[in-house]
C-alpha cells in the first residue's frame, strides 16, 4: 500500500541517518570498540571502525594500524567478549595537555580575558608642597618689580589616591585618577617691598598654614606597545611595555592663613586672621610610561608634560577696603612637569601591593592681578609676576584586577 511503502522508506532513511550520526559522535568514538559497531551489516561496521580510528589519529596524533581492527562479530553477546588487542590506540597519559594553559611568568591563566582588563588601585601616604607667588607695582611689571610676595612652605598632608585602568585588546589604555589631601601643618609668609628685587621691605607677617586641602583629578587615553625581550636592557624582564598617552587634568589647592604674627614692624601676634587663597591648574597633557614585569615583581616610570590655565582667588578677611569673598584674582598661562615612579609585588592572580612616589613642578606667569575694592566698585590691575608650585608624595597601596 502507498502508506506502508512511504513509512518503510521513512524508517529506512531515519536508520541510515542515525548510523552516520553515531559515526561522528566523539563520545562513542572515543573508545576503540563501540556498541554502535555491532549494528548493521559488515560493511557498515567496518566503515564505523575506520571512522573512529581516524578520529583517534586526528585527536591524539597517533598512527593506527587499521589491519589490527577488532574481529568480526555477529551479535551483541559476542561483541562484549571480543575486546580489541590493538596496542596502537594509546590514551594520552599527560592529561595536563587538556587543561587550561598557565603563564608561569605572571601566574595567570593564559586565556584570561585578552580583550578587556580592568584594574583598580587605592593608595595612601604622605605629601609635602611649597608654593610662592608675587605681583608687581603696576601693569608694566615695575614700581617696584616685586611689590608683594606670598610664600607657603612645608605644607604637610595626608593623601589618598584612587586610580582605575582599563586595557582594551592589550594595546589601548584608558586611565582615571583622583586624589584628596588634607593639610595638617605648614607656614606662610606675606612680605611687601618698596624697592626692586625685594629691597625696602616695609611689612612682613609670619603665619600658620595648618589647615586646608588639595584636589587632583585627571583622565587619559593611550596606546601601548611591547618592547622586544631580546634587548640587552630587558634580558631579565618577562614583559615590557611603552605607553604613549594624552589627557586632561585639574588640580586645586585650598590654602588657609591663621595665627598671625607681625614681624616687620615688630608688632607681634594679631587676632582674627583667617585669610584664604585658592589656586586652580587645569589643561591638557601628554605622557610617556615604561613598565616591566619579572615573575611577581613589576615596576614603572612615567613622565607628563602639562599645558595649564592658572586661576587664583584670595579673600583677605582683615582688610576692610577690599571686596569679600573675592578680594583679588590671578590669571595666567603656565606649564607643569610630573614624574611618577612605582613598583608592585603580586600576591595572587588578582591582588597586588604597590609603592609609588610622585614629583611635581608647576609654574605660571606672567599674567594679570586684579584687586577688587568696595564691593567691586573699583578694580585695580597690576602684573601678576609668577607662581611656582612644587610637590612630592610617597604612598603605599593595593591593586585589584577585577577581570
Amino acid at each position: 500500500m502507498p502508506n506502508s511503502f512511504n513509512m518503510k522508506h521513512i524508517l529506512k532513511f531515519i536508520c541510515l541517518a542515525a548510523v552516520f550520526l553515531l559515526a561522528d559522535i566523539p563520545y562513542l568514538n572515543s573508545r576503540p570498540y563501540s556498541y554502535a559497531n555491532t549494528f548493521g551489516p559488515e560493511e557498515r561496521r567496518r566503515s564505523l571502525i575506520d571512522a573512529e580510528l581516524d578520529y583517534v589519529e586526528r585527536t591524539y596524533g597517533k598512527s593506527v594500524n587499521k589491519r589490527s581492527s577488532p574481529p568480526v562479530v555477529s551479535s551483541q553477546k559476542n561483541a562484549d567478549q571480543a575486546k580489541p588487542k590493538d596496542t596502537s590506540y594509546v590514551q594520552p597519559k599527560d592529561k595536563s595537555s587538556l587543561k587550561p594553559m598557565v603563564d608561569s611568568s605572571k601566574n595567570k591563566l593564559k586565556y584570561k580575558n585578552e580583550y578587556l582588563n580592568f584594574q583598580l588601585e587605592v593608595l595612601g601616604g604622605y605629601r609635602k608642597d611649597n608654593m610662592v607667588w608675587s605681583i608687581a607695582g603696576d601693569e608694566t611689571g615695575q614700581n617696584p618689580n616685586i611689590l608683594s610676595e606670598l610664600t607657603w612652605e612645608d605644607l604637610e598632608m595626608s593623601q589618598t589616591t584612587a586610580k582605575s585602568r582599563v586595557i582594551f585588546f592589550d594595546y589601548f589604555v584608558a586611565e582615571a585618577r583622583g586624589s584628596y589631601a588634607d593639610i595638617y601643618e605648614g607656614k606662610n609668609q606675606d612680605s611687601d617691598y618698596a624697592g626692586n628685587e625685594r629691597t625696602g621691605e616695609f611689612s612682613r607677617s609670619n603665619n600658620r598654614a595648618h589647615d586646608g586641602e588639595t584636589f587632583d583629578i585627571e583622565g587619559s587615553f593611550g596606546f601601548r606597545f611591547p618592547l622586544k625581550s631580546d634587548d640587552d636592557m630587558l634580558d631579565d624582564a618577562d614583559n615590557a611595555w611603552v605607553t604613549l598617552m594624552g589627557g586632561y587634568s585639574h588640580h586645586e589647592q585650598h590654602l588657609v592663613i591663621t595665627d598671625g604674627f607681625q614681624s616687620i614692624p615688630a608688632f607681634g601676634e594679631f587676632d582674627d586672621l583667617n585669610s584664604r587663597y585658592t589656586s586652580e591648574w587645569k589643561g591638557p597633557f601628554v605622557g610617556l610610561e615604561f613598565e616591566a614585569r619579572k615573575e611577581k615583581l613589576s615596576g614603572f616610570i612615567r613622565g607628563e608634560y602639562h599645558w595649564v590655565d592658572y586661576y587664583g582667588v584670595g579673600n583677605w578677611n582683615l582688610r576692610e577696603e577690599v571686596s569679600h569673598p573675592r578680594s583679588f584674582e590671578h590669571i595666567a598661562k603656565g606649564k607643569g612637569l610630573v614624574l611618577n615612579l612605582g613598583g608592585g609585588y603580586q600576591i595572587t592572580n588578582w591582588w597586588e601591593v604597590n609603592v609609588e612616589g610622585t614629583l611635581q613642578r608647576w609654574t605660571a606667569g606672567p599674567g594679570i592681578d586684579r584687586t577688587f575694592f568696595f564691593n567691586d566698585a573699583f578694580i585695580l590691575e597690576t602684573q601678576f609676576n609668577e607662581v611656582t608650585w612644587n610637590s612630592y608624595s610617597v604612598m603605599l597601596g593595593t591593586t585589584l584586577s577585577l577581570f
